[in-house]
């Protein structure tokens, strides 16, 4: 979407019934507070497809202050971004190329670094690694890599 472009983006995959995707939304909330006028967004995309209500009712009681949109499409975003487990956190630069991808928890510590490193350094290319799949871009304290071809489109 254009509101998002050239905007350093946060997309957070998750479920009502999932612990740790509870536990990680004042993380997230505070985040996208502290970010938001720097050029920094977070998108949800939530993982229980019919289960519309509930899922405001949990955005209400956890004053979720970012935009969450039902991931009911099939293929679902999240398998088109290699998600299958959730809380995900992947963490895409101005230039719409993914920079991380956190298959569990990241601390708010570890977010804000690599968020701060984006928004600093507008492309990321310092943290860039060579893989067998293509070039992807990954920080250096994240063990996975995720193509940078992977779009949500």
């Amino acid at each position: 979407s254009e509101d998002f472009e050239g905007r350093v983006m946060l997309l957070d995959f998750w479920l009502t019934s999932c612990i740790g995707c509870i536990g990680a939304t004042p993380k997230l909330n505070r985040l996208q507070a502290r970010f938001r006028d720097r050029g920094f967004s977070i998108v949800s995309f939530n993982q229980d497809p019919g289960e519309e209500a509930e899922v405001l009712r949990f955005m209400e009681e956890r004053q979720i202050r970012y935009p969450v949109i039902m991931d009911s499409e099939d293929p679902s975003i999240a398998e088109r971004f290699g998600v299958f487990a959730f809380p995900a956190e992947i963490l895409v630069g101005r230039d719409g190329k993914i920079y991380a991808a956190h298959r569990r928890p990241a601390t708010e510590e570890q977010l804000a670094r690599e968020i701060e490193a984006l928004l600093g350094s507008g492309s990321g290319d310092q943290i860039a690694v060579q893989t067998d799949t293509g070039r992807a871009e990954v920080d250096p304290v994240v063990s996975q890599c995720v193509p940078s071809r992977a779009t949500c489109s």
